[in-house]
């Protein structure tokens, strides 16, 4: 998400990086302070655990999420976490791979997942995110699959307070 483009002049974006390789956190973390230090919006870059997110509760109209539940320790405490900080009937709005609904590809995905996870910071093949996010109580809106399902658009609202009138879904 860019969020000089997505919040208006004068709007404020938190950006919460979950990063975990050291390298990253100084490639990826300064390029992002750059790109915030540029914006016509005021955006504030942190770093940290989607466990544990630094925010008063209903902080938040809307999240976005691209690529980083497959590495969470903790998928429902972090989907706890995001009810906590979006407002009642809040936009989730999530880029990520999951584990495929078709076999063979479900089954070499668990297979190969130990491994993967090992070499890739903790990244699961074989996370069910929208399972994850259903039992937080989040109504998925949408759901878009790409990549022979493998990757997922979700569009979802927050488990209360829901605004049917405030439709994301074109």
């Amino acid at each position: 998400m860019d969020a000089r483009k997505t919040t208006p002049p004068g709007g404020h974006a938190a950006v919460y990086d979950a990063l975990m390789w050291p390298f990253e956190r100084a490639a990826v973390g300064a390029w992002r302070r750059r790109l915030a230090a540029r914006a016509s919006a005021s955006v504030t870059v942190l770093e940290g655990v989607a466990e544990a997110l630094p925010f008063p509760a209903a902080s938040f109209d809307t999240a976005v999420s691209v690529f980083t539940f497959c590495s969470v320790a903790d998928p429902a405490q972090a989907f706890a976490e995001l009810c906590r900080v979006l407002v009642p009937g809040g936009s989730l709005l999530m880029l990520e791979h999951v584990h495929l609904p078709w076999q063979p590809g479900r089954w070499l995905q668990s297979m190969a997942a130990p491994a993967w996870a090992a070499a890739a910071g903790g990244c699961r093949l074989d996370r069910d995110t929208g399972r994850f996010m259903s039992e937080a109580g989040f109504v998925i809106l949408q759901q878009r699959p790409h990549v022979l399902d493998w990757i997922v658009e979700f569009v979802a609202r927050s488990p209360s307070g829901l605004h049917p009138a405030r439709n994301l879904v074109e």
